[in-house]
């Protein structure tokens, strides 16, 4: 996958820096420093396809004869200790490029945005059959005429500059990925300004898929940056670019399942499934009992209460067949205790009465006693 990386520096002899170093460096050569008289060997070094100087029309044809020639001459024009010798900068080249096409994307991107306003580019070529193909580019900070160098201009240290030239290099760069059919792009926003944007569009997306693109690019863009490790540091850097990309690795599975949730909803056929499991039929049936409850409620809540009924005044005393008041109580025991001493009167009574059919009655005189169906037993009475 294409990346974006361009990072710019100035050179300065401040720092102990020497251009013929770079150049050096770079380019996998041995070069002699004809200021120090040091000697830089860098030509057993791996990993170089190649190199090119581009120049401004005009430019002395001996100064650019070589890599050495050139660096050479920018440090006796330099004569102070702290002078800035030259700009350059590290170019990530998009791997799905061939070679020939990665190389020609870089020269084309130094012609238009530094050569064609006067700048010398020494360009190198590394590792680019590798998974991090890349170039390196040195830039003169000095005019240039016929005569030789000239005053430093000072409007390309502007840096509004570098802004644009990071930008144009994207552009460039995903034109040609387009125009060689590949879909990989490159940004040189930062991360957070990408995420930003992304999150931006999923609010105005017009439709699901939309929406689910921009937010799963959003997951994808919230990590950190990738820490750029010196080639010092390479070895002890490695456990710090391992966690690096096992939290991108993780990001980017979690917005391809995001998107996949978002932009694949449940068949209604499964749905019909769902509905029908016991599950789903239990819950239903508790939902439907709670409803019904709470409008049970609501219908007691609303319903008119019924006045209590006042009970009629019950007196506690009742009048015998003699006009007496007597209470219930006493009356109800009465009976209930001397019941039985009637039904024996009665019987005595009635065996009297056998014992007189010998005589002719006289002298007495018979009271029927005998109780009505409602009322109590009375005793006979003789006179």
């Amino acid at each position: 996958m294409a990346i974006f990386h361009m990072s710019f520096k100035i050179l300065k002899r401040s720092e102990g820096k020497s251009s013929v170093y770079l150049s050096a460096y770079q380019n996998r050569e041995k070069t002699i420093d004809n200021r120090t008289g040091a000697t830089w060997d860098y030509s057993k070094k791996d990993g170089f396809f190649g190199s090119t100087i581009l120049s401004p029309a005009g430019t002395p044809a001996d100064l650019v004869a070589d890599s050495a020639s050139l660096w050479n001459a920018v440090e006796a024009a330099e004569n102070r200790k702290d002078a800035q010798l030259c700009r350059y900068l590290d170019i990530a080249i998009p791997k799905e490029l061939d070679d020939g096409q990665k190389k020609q994307l870089v020269l084309d991107y130094c012609q238009e945005n530094f050569v064609d306003y006067g700048m010398i580019a020494d360009i190198a070529f590394h590792d680019l059959n590798s998974h991090n193909p890349h170039a390196h580019v040195m830039l003169t900070l000095r005019t240039i005429s016929p005569a030789g160098f000239g005053n430093k201009e000072r409007e390309w240290n502007k840096k509004e500059n570098i802004e644009a030239w990071r930008e144009n290099w994207e552009v460039i760069a995903n034109g040609r990925l387009k125009k060689y059919g590949h879909k990989s792009r490159i940004d040189s926003r930062s991360l957070e300004e990408q995420k930003e944007e992304a999150e931006r569009k999923a609010v105005f997306a017009k439709t699901p898929e939309a929406k689910a693109k921009w937010i799963a690019k959003s997951i994808r863009l919230d990590r950190t940056p990738m820490t750029r490790i010196h080639r010092h540091k390479w070895k002890e850097g490695q456990k710090l670019r391992k966690l690096e990309q096992e939290e991108k690795r993780i990001l980017y599975k979690k917005a391809s399942l995001t998107y996949h949730k978002m932009t694949n909803p449940i068949e209604p056929e499964e749905v019909m499934k769902i509905e029908k499991t016991p599950l789903s039929q239990k819950i239903k049936d508790i939902l439907e009992t709670a409803k019904n409850k709470l409008n049970s409620k609501f219908a007691d809540f609303f319903k008119p209460k019924e006045k209590a009924k006042k009970e009629k005044f019950q007196s506690s005393y009742i009048i015998d067949e003699f006009g007496e008041h007597i209470k219930k109580e006493e009356y109800e025991n009465y009976e209930k205790n001397n019941k039985a001493k009637i039904k024996l009167d009665l019987e005595k009574d009635k065996g009297g009465d056998d014992d007189d059919d010998d005589h002719d009655g006289a002298g007495t005189i018979d009271i029927d006693m005998t109780p009505e169906p409602t009322t109590s037993h009375r005793k006979k009475l003789k006179i």
